[in-house]
């Protein structure tokens, strides 16, 4: 983390068997950059922001406690593993 701090790189490297990783990489960069530019971000921003969340998870809980208050959401966490993973097949 104090690489971070002085302004230097971290690279994120996927690794998979059975020649997956080139197509996994690819997947997940187009996600990353769609994600960061639907926001007005940069990849690298988006980045940095998941690794802070990633590094104090309560904060995350938190903030996802908080958007579940203002949309009224009442979705129980099954229904949402279930839709997530409908989407994955």
């Amino acid at each position: 983390m104090e690489a971070l701090d002085r302004g230097m790189s971290r690279a994120i490297l996927v690794k998979l068997v059975d020649g997956l990783a080139v197509q996994c990489r690819r997947v997940l960069r187009d996600e990353l950059a769609s994600r960061a530019a639907s926001r007005g971000r940069s990849m690298q921003e988006l980045l940095r922001t998941l690794e802070r969340l990633a590094a104090r998870p309560d904060v995350w809980l938190h903030h996802v406690h908080g958007r579940k208050r203002a949309t009224r959401s009442n979705l129980a966490s099954g229904q949402i593993l279930k839709s997530r993973d409908a989407d994955t097949r």
